[in-house]
Order: structure tokens, then C-alpha cells, then sequence
């Protein structure tokens, strides 16, 4: 088995969470289930509701109330972030967010000022093995050169919202092409699906060596979750559909019509969002930082502005 992210069991902590939507759950319950108390802000009957079916320590409905916590998670919706975000710095805890950080490329950047290294991202897929075990081919050489990444988020409509469907899509895409290839070219062209006035399909060209595609699509009837990565001598793929498996075919494998030919390299069957708060606990207890810090932030911030603006901005 390849590509787990691993830290030390940290030990029992209080954590503050703000939010206990239907993401926020989920978060409660991985933090319950690695031992630590949970205080819980939810305003609403049904946050309450969760939080209280949850397993939450207490419940409070203003973040004003958090006392005494070693760190706070953020998991409300992205346009509240900004300013709970500045109300939370006062307490000088590590904050975890929930990504995008802001939906704004200006508000990325106060905060990035502002924060004075205390608020860290919550991009899962740095954490799942799957993407790990991707990078780990590319630091080995194995295969040769890394010619071209390209990933692939398409399903049916989103949840609505203020929020623009690139904001909410492009930071796990973006965040993949930063842990596999370690940086985040300039974005070079793009092309956008609309209906009418509105967006609902964008491919991102980003680079050249390698040359990075992300394609994001919300008007497709088969749901694709996928990342292909290009080697000189082999082309390594991971489906969502295939969660524990990478699939590696060289040019030899294609003589075989049979799918089977490929080499599966096997990884570990692990909760990404699981790990990544065991890393952000780790932090509390004086391990190193999350992965994503606002430097990743805002640059993951400057690549979406430029995707969302109406003129393409091509790189020099």
C-alpha cells in the first residue's frame, strides 16, 4: 500500500467548530471520533440539531462564546469566512478553513497579510492517498518526466448559492496540481461553457512543462472524478469510481484490448478529511503545519481570478 499521509495519534484536545451544516457534521464526527472535545457555534434549529446528534461537548451560538479552545475549525459558507476569519484571529489559536478561503482574490489577500501564519486550509485532496501516491511517482522518476497533468470534476448542478461554481470547484483541482507537481503555473488560456449569460463548464490550460489541464463541469450527466498523469513512459490514471486504485499503462499495455492490462498499484483506503485533521491536531500539539497555508491560498486565489475574469489574462 502507497500514498497515506501519516501523523502521531494526537492527544485529546478542545476544539471550537463553527458550522454544523451538512459539511460541519462530518467534521464533528471525525473530531469526536479521534477523542477530542467540541465546543460547536450553530445558529440554526437543524446546526443544533446536528450538533447535539453529533456528539458536540457544547453548543453555543455565537463565536464570541468559543472559550478556551487549542484551535478552531471554520466550516461555514464561503461568503461568512472573511469576516469570521478577522473575529477569529483574536483569539491567536490556528485556525482551520474550510476551502476556498474567500471567494475574493482581494479578501485572500488582507488575510494573507493579516494572519501572521495562524489559519491553514482545509484542501482534502492534498490528503487522500490516492493524490499522494500520484506525487510520490512523479518525486521517484520512475516513469520517466512528468509531460502533463490533467483532472476532471464534472457532475450535475451544485448546491445553490452566492457563490460562483469555479470558487467552489477549482480549489480541489488546484490544490491536486499543486501537491502532485509542486507549484501552480500561470494560467495560459481557458475556454468557458455557458448557457445564456451563465458559466457552467470552464477548462483551465495552465503551463507548459508540464502542461496542466483542468476541466470543471456542472451541466454533465455522468458524474467524473478523475486525474491522469502523463509520464514519458507511462500514463498513470486514478478514478474516483476506483478509489483505492491507480491504474499505470505503458505504450505495450494498449497492444491487449483488454482493460486489464493495466498495472494497478494499490493504495491505502483512507477518510482524506480524517487525516487532515489529524494533521491539524498534530499542529496543535507542536507537529508541523497543515499542508495548505495562506501562501498556497492566495496563489490558488490568483489562478481562480484569473479564470473568472472576462479576459483571459495569457501568461508572458
Amino acid at each position: 500500500m502507497v500514498g497515506l499521509y501519516k501523523v502521531t495519534q494526537p492527544s485529546r484536545k478542545h476544539i471550537g467548530l463553527v458550522g454544523c451544516g451538512k459539511w460541519g457534521k462530518q467534521i464533528l464526527g471525525c473530531l469526536v471520533s479521534l477523542g477530542c472535545e467540541v465546543t460547536v457555534v450553530a445558529r440554526s434549529p437543524e446546526s443544533q440539531e446536528n450538533a447535539r446528534q453529533g456528539g458536540a461537548t457544547k453548543i453555543v451560538s455565537d463565536h464570541q462564546k468559543l472559550d478556551n479552545a487549542s484551535g478552531i475549525v471554520i466550516a461555514t459558507a464561503t461568503e461568512t469566512h472573511f469576516e469570521l476569519i478577522r473575529d477569529l484571529l483574536a483569539y491567536e489559536v490556528p485556525l482551520f478553513v474550510e476551502k476556498p478561503v474567500t471567494d475574493s482574490l482581494e479578501q485572500t489577500e488582507i488575510l494573507h497579510r493579516i494572519a501572521n501564519g495562524k489559519v491553514f486550509v482545509m484542501d482534502k485532496y492534498r490528503y487522500h492517498p490516492a493524490i499522494t501516491a500520484l506525487s510520490g511517482l512523479v518525486l521517484d522518476g520512475k516513469y520517466g518526466q512528468l509531460i502533463s497533468l490533467i483532472t476532471r470534476r464534472c457532475g450535475w448542478a451544485l448546491p445553490p448559492g452566492p457563490v460562483d461554481f469555479i470558487w467552489d470547484l477549482a480549489p480541489h483541482e488546484l490544490s491536486i496540481v499543486l501537491t502532485i507537481c509542486g507549484q501552480i503555473p500561470e494560467l495560459k488560456h481557458k475556454v468557458i461553457e455557458r448557457i445564456g449569460d451563465s458559466p457552467v463548464g470552464c477548462t483551465a490550460f495552465f503551463g507548459d512543462k508540464p502542461s496542466i489541464v483542468c476541466e470543471l463541469n456542472k451541466a454533465s450527466a455522468v458524474k467524473s472524478r478523475e486525474v491522469r498523469v502523463n509520464f514519458a513512459d507511462a500514463l498513470a490514471i486514478w478514478n474516483a469510481s476506483e478509489e483505492d486504485k491507480i491504474r499505470i499503462v505503458k505504450i505495450d499495455d494498449l497492444q491487449d484490448k483488454s482493460e486489464k492490462a493495466a498495472t494497478i498499484l494499490q493504495v491505502e483506503k483512507a477518510d482524506p478529511l480524517k487525516l487532515e485533521l489529524e494533521a491539524f491536531l498534530a499542529h496543535l500539539d507542536g507537529g508541523p503545519e497543515p499542508m495548505s497555508n495562506l501562501d498556497d491560498a492566495l496563489v490558488i486565489a490568483e489562478r481562480i481570478s484569473a479564470l473568472t475574469d472576462s479576459i483571459c489574462r495569457v501568461a508572458k
